[in-house]
């Protein structure tokens, strides 16, 4: 071992690869934030009770 190497400098860009990984998972959203407000919007902007509705009505028609 050379006197400027030590046992830590080994593992310290492991260290800090984990450190990062681990304060970027606290921070992600479950999907369900980003994807509900989108499907509810996609659900309104093409007139989702109408098409539901009307569908209902049709399969009932006589």
């Amino acid at each position: 071992m050379l006197p400027f190497e030590t046992k830590h400098d080994k593992s310290e860009p492991t260290n800090l690869l984990s450190g990062a990984n681990h304060q970027q998972s606290q921070t992600t959203l479950p999907p369900v934030v980003i994807s509900l407000p989108l499907k509810l919007m996609l659900f309104v902007i093409v007139d989702g009770w109408h098409l539901i509705v009307s569908s209902l009505v049709q399969t009932y028609h006589v």
